[in-house]
């Protein structure tokens, strides 16, 4: 028998134990380090290298890796964060200018925004922010008896 094939029946317990891996999906502080980076830098235009980088993996391995460990890809997740950011100021200032809006969070136009708000929000910004102006402190419809 080859070496080759002597080697390839190996029992597990000859591999050393730090090789096994239980889970699927990037190492809890790798995904830390991932999405406090996401977090830091999400108003500027994020590329998977630099997360990368910053989780101290490969790129395609923090790829297939974030994936698994997040149910969505890279980019998704980052819309979904950038969507997130969205409603907290469309609930701070229902009236905010959406083309502002969406430079800030780094979307490279307001087509693209409402596109992306849309298919994650069910809504585009402006209806979003129109239903909210519409409830009053009380969290009601605006015909609540507060003045």
């Amino acid at each position: 028998m080859s070496s080759t094939l002597e080697h390839s029946h190996r029992t597990p317990a000859a591999a050393p134990a730090m090789a096994i891996r239980t889970a699927p999906g990037l190492r809890t502080g790798a995904l830390a380090r991932a999405q406090h980076y996401i977090d830091d830098h999400l108003f500027v235009p994020l590329r998977l290298d630099d997360v990368a980088n910053a989780a101290c993996v490969s790129r395609y391995h923090f790829s297939r890796c974030f994936t698994m460990s997040m149910g969505m890809t890279f980019v998704e997740y980052v819309a979904r964060r950038r969507i997130d950011a969205a409603r907290s100021a469309l609930e701070r200032d229902p009236a905010v200018q959406l083309a502002g809006l969406a430079t800030e969070l780094g979307f490279c136009d307001q087509a693209h925004f409402n596109k992306v708000f849309r298919r994650i929000s069910g809504t585009t910004p402006r209806r979003y922010a129109l239903r909210l102006s519409r409830v009053s402190p009380c969290g009601t419809a605006s015909a609540c008896a507060h003045p």
